[in-house]
């Protein structure tokens, strides 16, 4: 009897499908433009993403049907150009993530921009963005808030990082 329920156990567990957990990466660039207004909220446009989610998945042996949850683990923004400027002029930021045939929602934000700095964190919503993920392209939202004068275009990369649990394959 006692073999019996230790074989029982064993075939229970191997049935089971095991989890993985990953992260996959995204980037984007958008511009800040020097005619921007001082102290009221702007949209800023950014371009579509084109997703690396398909390729991770399938590097991870999982796929978009497997996915329990993916959540924004990370989003910094660097300055790219021009040389030597930093976010002295923004004072907040608020990223929202939209794709065909979905609600937009809020995925990040900063309301107080530190001084002196060209990268910087923003704060993560925690929302389950899985159907946001597996699309093959989305587009991130871009809202900001300036303090400064902007007297020159300035660039800016933004860089995802998503954490994801799936199903093994």
């Amino acid at each position: 009897m006692r073999l019996a329920s230790i074989v029982f156990l064993i075939l229970l567990f191997s049935a089971c499908k095991k989890l993985t957990e990953f992260t996959f990466s995204d980037s984007c660039n958008f511009e800040v433009q020097s005619s921007s207004p001082i102290s009221t909220p702007f949209s800023v446009p950014s371009p579509s993403v084109t997703s690396n989610s398909q390729t991770s998945f399938a590097s991870n042996n999982t796929d978009a049907s497997h996915i329990q949850s993916i959540t924004l683990q990370q989003l910094s923004l660097t300055i790219t150009s021009p040389s030597g400027q930093n976010f002295d002029f923004l004072s907040s930021i608020q990223i929202s993530i939209s794709a065909p045939g979905l609600s937009t929602q809020q995925i990040a934000s900063l309301s107080s921009v530190p001084k002196g700095v060209t990268t910087i964190q923003l704060n993560s919503t925690g929302l389950d963005l899985t159907s946001y993920a597996k699309q093959s392209s989305y587009t991130l939202g871009v809202t900001v808030v300036t303090d400064q004068v902007v007297t020159q275009n300035i660039y800016i990369q933004a860089n995802t990082v998503f954490y994801v649990k799936a199903k093994i394959l």
